[in-house]
């Protein structure tokens, strides 16, 4: 057995997980391809297809492009006094002295 017949530790790759939106995507847009296939596919391969069809959508860019597109977001609250990329302000130059 050579190094590339030995199953692969990371299945996806390395990349970062999806956010909870893009997986309910995802399992959505599954459901709906296995219900075209489910009248002629053969049960005993119907988990096999579904397996192959995530694992294709999470690790091709092209697919996880789309599924990230589609996905709903939670709207992000923007109006206050925070910073816009979420750090906390502590009103310290860089330096660590205090502003003018």
């Amino acid at each position: 057995m050579s190094n590339t017949d030995t199953p692969d530790d990371d299945p996806y790759d390395g990349l970062p997980p999806q956010s909870p939106e893009e997986e309910a995507t995802m399992q959505e847009e599954i459901d709906l391809l296995m219900a075209q296939y489910a009248p002629f596919t053969p049960a005993s391969m119907r988990p096999i297809l579904r397996e192959r069809l995530e694992h294709g959508l999470r690790t091709h860019p092209y697919p996880r492009q789309l599924i990230k597109t589609f996905a709903e977001r939670k709207p992000v609250d923007v109006s206050g006094e925070g910073a816009v990329d979420g750090s906390k302000d502590t009103g310290e130059k860089a330096g660590g002295k205090e502003g003018a």
